[in-house]
């Protein structure tokens, strides 16, 4: 999720080490993540009476504390919201990439568990489409009580009964 620049060093006859970067078709692989390995042939180390050997890149993504990949450029986090507020509604802040948040309000609605809001053009950026992000999917985890009196189980049956 987070930029890295990485220095690339191949020998050349020699040994003499001569500063190398990461070909176009390389960084089109990682952002569509086809593969997790890739091999150009001949672009690595060259010795004198050797054909030049092959470079082989791995590409494994590091775990985001909040964010996981879905899909190309999508991301989803999963936000935890208690019963009453998923219910009855709320606002809540929303993390974004770049540390801001983003306020969504529920409004009428009722979030129910596995209910995922898409926020278009939050996700990775895409690196084809100039400009142009993936998409958010904010998966709701409704927090339900633990233990409930039988004065409130008997009042949450008398007002849930008939709602569905």
């Amino acid at each position: 999720m987070e930029e890295k620049k990485h220095n690339l060093f191949r020998r050349e006859g020699k040994g003499d080490e001569k500063p190398g970067y990461l070909p176009a078709d390389i960084v089109f692989i990682i952002e569509e993540k086809k593969h997790n390995l890739f091999r150009r042939e001949g672009k690595g180390d060259e010795k004198p009476g050797y054909l030049p050997a092959d470079i082989v890149f791995i590409i494994e993504e590091k775990k985001h504390n909040l964010f996981r990949r879905e899909g190309n450029n999508d991301l989803e986090i999963c936000i935890e919201i208690p019963l009453v507020d998923a219910l009855t509604g709320c606002s809540l802040p929303i993390p974004i990439l770049g540390g801001e948040n983003l306020t969504l309000s529920f409004e009428n609605t009722v979030v129910y568990l596995g209910y995922v809001k898409v926020i278009e053009g939050q996700g990775m950026p895409t690196l084809k489409n100039d400009g142009k992000r993936g998409d958010l999917h904010v998966k709701f985890l409704v927090d339900f009580p633990k233990e409930l009196s039988d004065e409130q189980w008997q009042e949450a049956f008398r007002i849930l009964e008939n709602c569905c």
